[in-house]
């Protein structure tokens, strides 16, 4: 739409830049009747005054049209950014509601899990003691720990696995053992150079050749680790399936997160389930990106985190100084 076409629906949805309009016009046809009767004048010095009419004439009518035309700029300003601004206001409510659903679908498991899985082992660990009475505290301990070991810890380490805690490398494939292929960012691998010397010269370390290990930090790390958690578990619903690979690299200012699937392509009409919501959330975490879309012999979703890279070293480095 060329900006004429804007300014006249402008005008036709605001009365205040109508009737700026019909006084521009009403004035400048004042000028016009002045400057006539001037001219036509038998007292040749007014012909000054026509002139002066005249010109200044024109100095306000520019003026008027330039404020008119600025003013609608402006308000055609306006409403880009209020449009905008309700766009994310909505993009942002979206995300509130999807933030309150995972919070509540969260309680709800915990507490069924609570009340379903572990509430009834101590139960029966109670009533065991009662009817037994038993006074080996040994008995009663190994009881405790196989509770603890069975139920409380397998679950904890669904919520949080803490093989993540150890590096991204040992969470991703202990999560994909079997179920995946996984390609990961030689930077990102535990055979990378940590690099101590780079930070601590008078420690008198030669430097090898290997590259330096990358620092994701805790948020980015878990945000890759959920990512490639619900891709795969979205890929592995389709009974067509029989490969996926998962590629996580450093690219530029991002971490670039890739699963591709051999399966069915996708329906052009398919809703986004909650598992693509989860994705979502976690990319606009960090003002990422992310498509998912059909390719020769499956369907692949790319992820990029914005990250700008930073290495263990240089971690240690500003801890090491207190910058950060």
């Amino acid at each position: 739409m060329s900006n004429w076409a804007s300014s006249l629906q402008s005008l036709r949805r605001d009365r205040t830049n109508g009737y700026r309009l019909f006084g521009l016009l009403l004035f400048i046809s004042m000028s016009l009747f002045t400057v006539g009767i001037l001219h036509f004048h038998e007292d040749g010095q007014l012909r000054y005054l026509e002139i002066m009419n005249f010109v200044s004439g024109i100095i306000v009518a520019a003026i008027l049209i330039y404020g008119a035309m600025d003013l609608i700029k402006r308000n055609m300003n306006y409403e880009t950014l209020k449009k905008e601004r309700e766009k994310s206001d909505t993009k942002f409510s979206r995300s509130q509601d999807l933030l309150f659903r995972i919070d509540n679908e969260t309680r709800q498991e915990v507490g069924s899990w609570l009340h379903g899985v572990l509430q009834p082992q101590l139960t029966l660990l109670a009533k065991n003691i009662r009817e037994k009475k038993e006074t080996d505290c040994n008995i009663v301990a190994q009881w405790v720990d196989e509770i603890s070991e069975k139920y409380v810890r397998s679950y904890s380490h669904n919520l949080f696995p803490p093989a993540l805690m150890v590096s991204l490398e040992v969470g991703l494939e202990t999560l994909l053992q079997e179920r995946a292929e996984l390609v990961l960012d030689p930077r990102l691998t535990n055979a990378s150079n940590i690099g101590f010397s780079i930070w601590s010269p008078e420690s008198n370390l030669e430097n090898n050749d290997g590259a330096l290990r990358l620092d994701l930090g805790n948020d980015r790390a878990y945000a890759a680790y959920r990512i490639v958690e619900e891709s795969v578990a979205n890929a592995e619903k389709k009974p067509s399936v029989s490969r996926i690979i998962v590629d996580v690299v450093v690219v530029g200012e991002n971490i670039r997160i890739s699963v591709l699937d051999d399966g069915a392509p996708i329906p052009a009409d398919a809703k986004p389930g909650l598992g693509h919501a989860v994705i979502d959330a976690f990319v606009q975490k960090f003002d990422g990106k992310m498509s998912l879309a059909n390719v020769d012999g499956g369907v692949s979703l790319v992820a990029l985190i914005p990250y700008h890279p930073i290495t263990v070293a240089e971690r240690l480095n500003r801890r090491f100084h207190a910058e950060g």
